[in-house]
Order: C-alpha cells, then structure tokens, then sequence
C-alpha cells in the first residue's frame, strides 16, 4: 500500500511539472503575441513562395513547411527574412501548408511588421 501511494505522488508531481511547464510556455507565446500590437509596419515584397518537404526517415510522420521568404526596406537598409507567423510549424497535412503559399505567391506586396528595438520581422 506505501508503494503505491509513493508512485501516486511521484505521478502527481510529474503531472503537476507538465502542466506548470504548458503554462509557462503559453504565457511566453501569450506575451510575445501581445507586444507585436506595438510593432512598427512597412511594405514588403515575396521573393520565394512554395512548399518545403522534410522526410522524417521514410515514416508516415513526413512533414510540410512552408517555404515563405520575402524583402523589405527600413530606414533605406533592405532586409530579408522567412519569419510569417508567431509559432510557425509545419505539417504532416499538405493542403493546409498549401493554401498558406497560395496566399502568398511571388511578387506580392504584403504588409511587414517588424519590432524597432530588435529588428525581429514578421509580416
């Protein structure tokens, strides 16, 4: 009976610890979030836009990114950068990787956020 109430809380700590740690991450995901509201924005233009694969050794995991590279100009120094979301991941589900780069062909003008004080950008 003593051992099973020892594994009991030694379970009870390692769920505790994994949930301490979700919310920990997701406050850091909540603050990042939150402080692009005082980005600054300038005109940008995609240089690249297509769909990454990465085979995971020929398993069923296979997984799709997308390949989103673009230029833009702050203070007349250009820039380049790759970054699209908060979070970016990829896919095991390519339709959904997809209708991203579709959104986003060659040559389109979008509208990129970037931080002043770090120069992180993100459109």
């Amino acid at each position: 009976m003593e051992d099973k109430k020892k594994r009991e809380k030694k379970w009870l700590i390692f769920i505790i610890g994994i949930g301490a740690l979700l919310i920990v991450l997701g406050l850091n995901t909540l603050f990042k979030a939150f402080s692009t509201y005082f980005w600054s924005s300038t005109q940008g233009k995609i240089l690249v836009s297509q769909v990454g694969f990465v085979d995971r050794f020929k398993r069923e995991n296979d997984s799709f990114y997308f390949d989103i590279s673009y230029e833009y100009s702050v203070d007349g120094k250009l820039y380049t950068n790759s970054k699209v979301f908060l979070g970016q991941y990829g896919s095991s589900i390519s339709n959904w990787i997809q209708k991203v780069v579709d959104r986003y062909p060659v040559g389109k003008e979008v509208s990129v956020y970037y931080n002043p004080k770090t120069r992180k950008k993100q459109f």
